[in-house]
């Protein structure tokens, strides 16, 4: 898997902590960026299978329904729908 660089930025404060209790918490850090990531991913797939179930049902691309779709139309409920 590709993946990009990210530079770690703390706040001074982690910064005076031993590097034992640092490293700790980075690596909890490290750990929920992945379960999230992983949560992401999963949700993702989901979306492309139900899309894929949309077009195939509906004999159309999303492409396709987008530009049908009016500009001023939202994705969005508003309160009124609400």
């Amino acid at each position: 898997m590709d993946m990009d660089m990210m530079e770690e930025r703390v706040p001074y404060v982690l910064n005076e902590l031993p590097f034992q209790e640092r490293k700790v918490i980075l690596n909890s850090v490290v750990t929920s960026v992945k379960l999230r990531m992983a949560i992401v991913h999963k949700k993702l797939g989901q979306a492309r299978t139900r899309l894929a179930e949309f077009e195939t049902r509906y004999k159309y691309t999303f492409e396709e329904f987008e530009k049908g779709f009016p500009e001023e139309a939202s994705l969005y409920p508003t309160p009124a729908f609400l």
